[in-house]
């Protein structure tokens, strides 16, 4: 796993990978630290091919604005550089394995 520092390292990770899961969290944000691990376990066994990134705002403010973050945690799905799927607050394990199945298989077939 890559470390993304800012802008340009958020734009070359959607170059260089053909489908991304990034996580958007705070220091302080006591769902994100229950939800990233799940989430990220659900991608390795389910989604093999996609990458999961997390992004710390605290660390990458100048991301928030630029992407429209404004809330942790937020999850962008993103599937030959587009943006497919934004979640925000209130998800479950299971409604983002199902938002992200239909896209997957047909990206890898």
């Amino acid at each position: 796993m890559d470390k993304i520092d800012g802008f340009q390292g958020f734009s070359e990770m959607l170059k260089d990978r053909q489908m991304v899961v990034f996580f958007f969290s705070t220091e302080n944000c006591s769902v994100c630290t229950t939800l990233k691990p799940k989430i990220r376990e659900m991608i390795e066994i389910h989604f093999p091919k996609m990458e999961f990134q997390t992004i710390n705002l605290n660390d990458q403010p100048e991301l928030t604005s630029v992407f429209g973050v404004y809330t942790a945690p937020t999850l962008l799905v993103y599937f030959e550089g587009k943006e497919y799927i934004r979640k925000s607050q209130n998800m479950g394990i299971d409604e983002v394995k199902e938002a992200i199945e239909r896209l997957y298989k047909l990206m890898d077939s």
